[in-house]
């Protein structure tokens, strides 16, 4: 039995490598066609009469980092409720009634394409001196999620399931669809 052998000339080689390598390095990713799911070094802040929303990546992951640090808050908040209405969702918020706080919403610019889709926001309240923080009162703070989320197509926030995280305590509350969330009593 004779063993065939099967050379193919150099130019030929070289050609079919070079294509190769073209195509290889010639492809683009598209993240998706409703909107940038991921903010790309271009972070923003929205304020909005009692807190305001960063979309940022190293304040999120500082945040996700110290969490539940004592020495990351000065006051103790509760996550009371979320509701979600289509693009806005309500959170209420038991804080220390004499105390003038202000609420950071953290996001880390970038929305999971899980299905569903996966979006999370840190709640951080801040407030200085304030020394009396036994009696407590409810607020509310409404997120427009078309406001906040720029770059994001209305379909494609409504198709999205968030959860807000608490960054003084290990509280998440996970809010699918128009949900309807009580935490306490």
């Amino acid at each position: 039995m004779k063993k065939i052998t099967f050379k193919l000339p150099r130019t030929i080689m070289l050609a079919l490598v070079s294509i190769l390598l073209i195509a290889l390095t010639s492809c683009e990713s598209s993240d998706s066609s409703n909107g940038d799911p991921d903010l790309k070094g271009s972070n923003y802040k929205v304020s909005k009469g009692d807190y305001t929303f960063y979309a940022d990546k190293e304040k999120y992951t500082n945040l996700e980092d110290l969490r539940g640090d004592s020495t990351l808050c000065q006051i103790e908040i509760e996550i009371v409720k979320v509701k979600r209405q289509g693009n806005s969702m309500v959170i209420d918020i038991a804080k220390p009634k004499n105390c003038d706080v202000e609420f950071e919403i953290v996001w880390n610019g970038t929305i999971m394409e899980s299905f569903p889709m996966q979006g999370h926001f840190y709640i951080h309240p801040i407030s200085k001196n304030c020394t009396d923080q036994e009696e407590k009162e409810v607020i509310e703070l409404t997120l427009d999620l078309e406001g906040i989320l720029k770059g994001f197509d209305a379909s494609y926030i409504a198709d999205t399931n968030f959860t807000i995280m608490d960054s003084c305590k290990f509280v998440d509350i996970v809010c699918v669809k128009n949900c309807d969330v009580t935490t306490t009593n």
